[in-house]
Parts: C-alpha cells; sequence; structure tokens
C-alpha cells in the first residue's frame, strides 16, 4: 500500500484516535478496497458524504482511484469536480494522451537513402 503524505491514520487504537482527533467521521477508516466499492457501486448520496466528510488522504485517493479505474459514473465525476476541484473527464484524457505519446511507433521511412 502505497503511503500517502501529510496524512496520518491511525488503525485500532480508539483511544489514541479519541485522544488526537476526537469523535471521527466513519470515512476517516475508509481503506482502497472500499472507496473503490463506494466509487463502483455507491449510491450517490454515500459519494457526496464521503466527499463531505473524509479526510484529506481519502479524498486524494478518490481523486487518484477515479483516474486509475476510470469512474464511469457521471454524476460522481461531476461531484468529484464540485466539491473538490478536480475534473476526472481532463485527467483520463491527459493521462490516455501520455500514454500514446510514449507508446513506440513503428518506422516506416528509412533513415538512410541507398
Amino acid at each position: 500500500m502505497a503511503l500517502i503524505q501529510e496524512s496520518l491514520v491511525i488503525l485500532d487504537n480508539p483511544e489514541a484516535i479519541n485522544a488526537i482527533l476526537g469523535k471521527v467521521e466513519p470515512e476517516y477508516f475508509y481503506s482502497k478496497d472500499d472507496i473503490i466499492k463506494l466509487m463502483k457501486t455507491g449510491t450517490l448520496d454515500e459519494f457526496l458524504d464521503c466527499l463531505d466528510f473524509a479526510p484529506e488522504g481519502v479524498k486524494d485517493l478518490i481523486k487518484t482511484l477515479s483516474v486509475e479505474l476510470p469512474l464511469n459514473d457521471v454524476d460522481k465525476r461531476e461531484a468529484i469536480f464540485n466539491k473538490l476541484g478536480f475534473n476526472v473527464d481532463n485527467a483520463i484524457r491527459i493521462k490516455k494522451e501520455s500514454m500514446e505519446e510514449t507508446e513506440e511507433k513503428p518506422v516506416t521511412t528509412r533513415r538512410v537513402k541507398s
């Protein structure tokens, strides 16, 4: 699992969580698999709650996964743009274009004339 920079997630220690953060929202405990499930099969209201109450690390993971999966739900893409200011459509297009540029194209003309 990749390290999420500038984010602290404490698991299996409710006392530490309460001492440092107080009451936390359920989205604090979302794993990558939970986020993927929410993005693929969760309702729009569940997704909006996540965008409203999740910590920054979870929101960053949502941005990343929305491009990697990619996220096919137009309403959820729009919600990400409205809540986080991240345009999923543009990010997917840029990723696709950069992948096409890195693909090696077959040589069709000779470099040296005989």
